[in-house]
């Protein structure tokens, strides 16, 4: 059966892209933890495993497209009040989140008897200023400063507002002359480079909502396998190019050029449905989870290996720290992420 574009708040092709852009981070920090010394030591190919942190990039491109499909009409107003989309990101974002946190912390402090109590509270606040525990929140902060320019560009009724979106976007590039941290704390979160993403991610959804993209070709039930191997030759440019400076404007506009013509291209596909496609459309669902508790599941795993065989090469661990935790996550999307947002649309609604 072909199946276009439906009429439901998914669009699957859309799914498959966060199942894709959350592995590819997986696999990259279990890369970066089992051949850390503390683990299992160096393994030769861990670099090109490093380049699946522009799974991150993508999923600021898919960011900027959903928010805009969501909250706009074709003719770029507002389908919902500013309050509505605020309760909404923040029943999607932050309860999930703040168990996230305060499980690492009390993981940390079990291991080590001491805590960061400022930084594990910089996140559990996403505080835009100070140095943040457990580190990986740095891209929800990031969301939530898109999410906030957002809001006043098409929330705010006057007519400078529409114009906040375009300038802030257009501002990521003096970080391309001037280096983020230099322009202080608030400076390297406004102006970091990947924050073009989210507008390249706007434009994408504008040109949906305006009836300008649709599935124009079939590509039967191989959609989900071209994306798959469209972002490992992706990945492996990144690594013979030597693309990996996350500070470096014209990195991320190189790679934002690359991830939207791939979500740009899924768009305009016809697919037919299949197992494989089914597999990825719930791991697109539990992506948040997953990005949010992988460190969690990654560090007592990749203990608990080490313990039984000290031996265990770095690749066989890094595939352990890749398949186990993914698992784990996925339990935790249906034990934790979908109860918590279940009981607040519950309360608020």
């Amino acid at each position: 059966m072909t199946v276009e574009a439906r009429p439901t708040s998914k669009i699957e092709t859309i799914q498959y892209l966060r199942a894709i852009a959350v592995l590819a981070v997986l696999v990259d920090h279990a890369a970066l933890q089992a051949t850390a010394e503390r683990f299992f030591g160096p393994w030769e190919w861990a670099e090109l495993m490093f380049s699946g942190f522009a799974g991150v990039d993508l999923f600021y491109i898919i960011s900027g497209f959903i928010i805009t499909v969501v909250c706009l009409d074709a003719s770029l107003t507002p389908k919902l009040t500013w309050q509505a989309f605020a309760r909404h990101r923040f029943v999607r974002i932050v309860p999930v989140m703040w168990v996230a946190i305060l499980g690492m912390a009390a993981m940390r402090y079990l291991n080590h008897g001491t805590l960061n109590v400022q930084a594990y509270l910089t996140s559990f606040f996403l505080w835009p200023v100070g140095d943040l525990e457990p580190e990986h929140i740095w891209s929800i902060r990031q969301e939530m400063a898109f999410y906030t320019v957002f809001a006043i560009t098409f929330f705010v009724r006057h007519p400078w507002a529409r114009a906040v979106l375009p300038l802030w976007w257009l501002a990521q590039g003096i970080s391309g002359l001037v280096p983020p941290v230099a322009l202080g704390s608030w400076g390297d979160v406004v102006l970091r480079p990947v924050n073009v993403h989210f507008g390249l991610g706007v434009l994408v959804g504008m040109a949906w909502l305006k009836g300008w993209l649709r599935p124009r070709f079939s590509v039967g039930p191989w959609l989900p396998v071209v994306q798959v191997a469209f972002y490992l030759a992706f990945s492996w440019a990144l690594y013979v190019f030597d693309l990996y400076d996350p500070t470096v404007l014209a990195h991320k506009a190189w790679i934002g050029v690359a991830l939207t013509l791939l979500v740009v291209w899924s768009l305009s596909a016809h697919w037919q449905d299949s197992r494989p496609a089914r597999t990825l459309s719930f791991l697109g669902d539990a992506s948040y989870s997953i990005y949010l508790f992988h460190p969690h599941a990654q560090a007592v795993v990749l203990t608990i290996t080490r313990l039984i065989n000290p031996d265990t090469s770095p690749a066989v661990a890094v595939v352990v720290a890749s398949v186990v935790p993914l698992g784990m996550c996925c339990l935790a999307y249906l034990w934790i992420e979908k109860p918590l947002i279940a009981l607040f649309k519950h309360r608020w609604h």
